[in-house]
């Protein structure tokens, strides 16, 4: 349900902000698309709750790694989150 859900969970989002818009508020401007604006900052906001809650275990999953001088806390966030990004 993985690869499902990566890609039907940020339309369904959409779709019900999209209608709840219509519904209640109704359109309001004919220039300006709310679906995909919703889309574009939906996307941006799931990557960056990504980051954050993966880079959160990073610590704990990499803690073997810190009693070397030349691996810092700060390196496996930054390795975590170009993971998430490019995925």
């Amino acid at each position: 349900m993985g690869l499902f859900w990566t890609f039907f969970q940020p339309f369904f989002q959409v779709m019900l902000f999209v209608l709840i818009k219509v519904f209640l508020f109704g359109r309001t401007s004919e220039n300006f698309d709310y679906a995909v604006f919703l889309a574009l900052n939906f996307t941006a906001f799931n990557m960056f709750k990504n980051i954050v809650n993966k880079s959160m275990g990073a610590f704990t999953a990499n803690r073997g790694l810190f009693v070397y001088k030349q691996v810092k806390p700060i390196d496996t966030i930054i390795a975590r989150s170009m993971v998430e990004v490019f995925i």
